[in-house]
């Protein structure tokens, strides 16, 4: 999964086991998804984002 962002936001991931990615000005990530099951993806403000474009790609 490769997941992507601009604008004054930055993510995290959840994976089914409830583990969570760190939340560290994340720009872009790519990993290979570790198991089979619903992934989480939530989005954190910076400032005052008024606007952003998050694009996800599973390969």
């Amino acid at each position: 999964m490769t997941i992507g962002v601009t604008g004054k936001v930055t993510f995290g991931v959840a994976a089914p086991d409830n583990s969570f990615t760190r939340d560290d000005s994340n720009k872009r990530w790519t990993k290979k998804l570790p198991a089979d099951g619903d992934y989480r993806i939530s989005v954190f403000t910076q400032e005052s984002a008024e606007s952003y474009e998050l694009t996800v790609s599973i390969q």
